[in-house]
């Protein structure tokens, strides 16, 4: 067999595998999010809440109950992978699960850190991840030795190198030794919130190359809702517009806080209050929450004892 037939047949089976891994890959961060009731922050300051259901290609977030828009009820939101370069956060909030949920949420960070089968896989993914440009860049030398041979691979060595990339980046993605040993440890990380860098605490669960997920902590989360003229619950939070005032209740059990261009509203569990505005509402929530961030939102910064 020639060095020609064997470089085309290690194309063709890298293809196949690639193709493979894309079609069921899933970002391990987004996994552990899975089944529960997330808030998503968008950065274009639109905010989205649902149940989440994560596929290869992006997710859905199932509504609780449908939600009217024109002369439709729409049932849930997509949020396609082409489109995650566009989330700022995705929030779990502690309160809001209920005791299927929180066990259900206790048994996967127990795995995550005990696990001989998942400390095993963790082991081999780091192995790939750790040895990925060698894999490339054999790939492109064994390109390169028949390229002067062959005008069929001549100029296809950045095709080769990207199906290199791909194939063991869908196999263990980045690895970080640095996170690696500070999985299950609480740390320090820096979030760029309203022109500055602020600091926050939290137990670092896992990293990808693309997410950061942090649980236990406790970070601003901001809603945006939009009142109308009938009574709606979102997320424990009743709101109503009569006239150029909405009327907000609050049926969650922590505080909730109001945020309007001029001031700020404290309503405590079972408060009411009417807030002149004529435009639609910010409500900031803080309460225990597990969060995932993109890497280029945060970055982990101190280990605390």
């Amino acid at each position: 067999m020639t060095s020609l037939t064997i470089t085309i047949i290690v194309i063709f089976v890298t293809a196949f595998v690639v193709a493979y891994l894309k079609a069921t890959w899933r970002d391990r961060c987004l996994k552990d999010l899975e089944g529960f009731p997330v808030i998503i922050s968008l950065k274009d300051g639109k905010t989205v809440w649902g149940t989440m259901n994560l596929e290869s290609t992006g997710m859905l977030l199932r509504y609780s109950r449908p939600h009217k828009s024109g002369s439709h009820f729409e049932t849930g939101f997509i949020i396609y992978k082409n489109e995650y370069a566009g989330v700022k956060a995705i929030y779990r909030i502690l309160s809001d699960l209920d005791d299927a949920q929180r066990k259900k949420r206790e048994m996967k960070t127990l795995l995550s850190r005990s696990g001989f089968f998942i400390a095993v896989r963790r082991m081999i993914r780091n192995f790939f991840a750790a040895v990925r440009d060698g894999v490339v860049e054999s790939m492109k030398l064994l390109i390169g030795q028949v390229t002067p041979k062959s005008s069929v691979l001549s100029g296809k060595d950045k095709y080769v190198s990207r199906m290199g990339e791909s194939f063991v980046d869908y196999i263990g993605n980045s690895y970080d030794p640095l996170l690696e040993k500070l999985i299950g440890r609480r740390v320090v990380y820096e979030r760029f919130e309203e022109g500055s860098w602020r600091e926050h605490t939290g137990i670092l669960q896992n990293y990808t190359k693309d997410f950061l997920e942090i649980i236990n902590t406790s970070t601003p989360v901001h809603i945006t809702l939009s009142p109308r003229r009938s009574k709606n619950i979102h997320l424990g939070i009743e709101i109503e517009r009569k006239d150029d005032s909405v009327v907000v209740m609050n049926h969650r059990q922590t505080s909730i806080k109001i945020l309007s261009s001029d001031e700020e509203h404290i309503l405590e569990p079972g408060q009411k209050k009417a807030i002149n505005v004529s435009e639609n509402i910010t409500i900031e929530l803080n309460e225990e929450i597990d969060v995932v961030f993109p890497r280029s939102e945060v970055i982990v910064r101190h280990t605390v004892d």
